[in-house]
């Protein structure tokens, strides 16, 4: 990690970010900021549990349960690639560390208000059956247990799953940011022991900019390796 990013806020764009990637970009210019680096990384699952792990240790089993469904759904549908960019004033304006993470904060409310996901349910909201899939811990007694249906105005219930099962729902936030200083100072020593602040792991803002045109969290290096 370079010495400047320890003063620095960031944002992590998830793996299911890559169409919103160009908004996101729009969202922290308009905000007074600009990418002073990047980082990519195909370990997006080993960093969510790293930084998650305070509220799994503060809420226990059940954000635990919430978490590893998460992360199981999110490498089937999207892939395990995510990418860190810190952030800077716009033309290199000079402030504070807390301006800037108070900034980084904001982007990542008025993205979430423009892209259709997140907790206004209007992109994708999956339910998965756990008795399906193997989460690495039990479900059981944290979610219901049943058949999955709709009832209409009228109280009749129209089953949707064709099985019972132990089902827990999920949709997508598209980025983290810190929530306080203290949690970017210790995310940022998480992200950095993880190696994803490698060297090799940079990406150039150019390219970075290639890739939000194309839709994907891929580096360009990759895309070009590929047959």
């Amino acid at each position: 990690m370079k010495e400047i990013e320890r003063n620095l806020p960031f944002v992590i764009a998830k793996p299911y970010s890559g169409q919103y990637l160009e908004l996101l970009l729009e969202t922290i210019s308009k905000n007074g900021l600009q990418p002073h680096s990047i980082y990519g990384t195909d370990r997006w699952g080993d960093v969510a549990r790293q930084i998650y792990q305070k509220n799994v240790d503060r809420i226990g089993r059940k954000f635990k349960v919430g978490l590893e469904g998460h992360i199981r759904l999110v490498n089937f549908l999207f892939g395990n690639r995510a990418v860190v960019l810190f952030l800077e004033g716009s033309g290199n304006t000079n402030m504070d560390l807390q301006e800037a993470l108070s900034l980084t904060q904001e982007v990542k409310r008025n993205l979430r208000t423009q892209a259709p996901g997140g907790e206004r349910l209007e992109d994708i909201i999956v339910f998965m059956n756990l008795k399906q899939v193997d989460i690495g811990c039990d479900p059981e007694g944290i979610c219901p247990t049943g058949i999955i249906g709709i009832k209409n105005d009228s109280g009749e219930f129209k089953a949707i799953s064709k099985t019972s099962g132990t089902w827990d729902f999920y949709y997508f936030k598209y980025v983290h940011v810190p929530d306080n200083i203290e949690d970017l100072h210790e995310e940022l020593t998480t992200l950095d022991k993880m190696g994803v602040l490698d060297p090799k792991n940079e990406i150039a803002v150019q390219d970075f900019l290639v890739m939000a045109k194309l839709q994907t969290l891929v580096p360009l290096d990759l895309i070009r390796k590929a047959p």
